[in-house]
């Protein structure tokens, strides 16, 4: 049988310019800043592209999803000591953040922005337990360029929830679920009327006259001279019912002229 993931991703600073995502001209960022999440509330200034304050959350901007359709068997062993590149880990304090103006009104805002984003450092397996690299790190704030310090205690892997097609799923239709209630609210707040007045007036609409749209006007007819008159229609769709709207004219007229320098006083005509 098949394992089937789901991932749903959020939008990204990458750090390689200055100002607010699709706002801002090209004003490179030197050096290059660190890439960091954006989230509803942060960069937490009104001229951000992502700002909306009142959600929880933004919507994701992709989901991924991944269907495992084999296993294979590893035919031989990898020994990692023959590897000769060797990498560096560096600390998450001993990172230079980028410094981003916020209004002093949203300074605590930021602080605990910031403090999620720490909270979701990469984390690594050890010993069947899900551990972070280091029990107690620090990490900056963005408001006051202070050190704070958190302790995490570290979870059994037994402990962690199991995402699925399951849970993804049920999230998305709560998704769905909550733009739809809230464009419901919206629109019952934009119409002042109860439910029963609304449906007296949709039946006040079935009773009015409808006509149909204007036809093509019609060639200009002029009698024995240049100036003459076009016309043009439309017709009765549905005629009035006692109580309902009248039917408009479904004539209309306009002054036209043929060629008139095929008169011989159609210099007169013009004034």
């Amino acid at each position: 049988f098949f394992t089937t993931c789901y991932f749903q991703v959020d939008p990204l600073d990458a750090g390689t310019d200055n100002g607010f995502t699709f706002t801002a001209p090209n004003w490179p960022t030197a050096p290059q800043g660190q890439a960091y999440r954006i989230t509803s509330k942060y960069p937490s200034h009104p001229a951000g592209s992502f700002f909306y304050p009142h959600l929880r959350r933004l919507p994701p901007i992709a989901t991924f999803q991944f269907i495992k359709l084999r296993e294979y068997e590893l035919s031989e062993v990898f020994h990692r000591s023959s590897d000769d590149r060797r990498y560096d880990v560096l600390q998450l304090d001993k990172l230079n953040h980028n410094n981003i103006d916020v209004m002093d009104g949203n300074r605590a805002l930021s602080i605990a922005e910031e403090a999620e984003r720490a909270e979701q450092a990469p984390r690594i397996y050890s010993e069947g337990s899900l551990t972070t690299p280091d029990s107690s790190y620090s990490y900056y704030s963005i408001a006051n360029n202070t050190i704070l310090s958190t302790t995490e205690e570290p979870r059994s892997a037994n402990e962690l929830p199991t995402s699925g097609p399951t849970a993804s799923e049920r999230s998305a239709l709560r998704s769905l679920a909550r733009r739809y209630r809230a464009r419901r609210r919206r629109k019952m707040r934009a119409d002042n009327t109860n439910p029963a007045e609304r449906r007296k007036r949709k039946r006040a609409r079935l009773i009015d006259c409808r006509v149909s749209d204007w036809g093509e006007w019609s060639p200009c007819r002029a009698d024995g001279g240049c100036v003459g008159s076009a016309l043009r229609t439309r017709r009765i769709i549905r005629r009035q019912r006692p109580g309902g709207v009248p039917c408009p004219p479904t004539t209309q007229s306009r002054w036209c002229a043929t060629n008139c320098t095929q008169h011989e006083d159609w210099r007169n005509n013009l004034t």
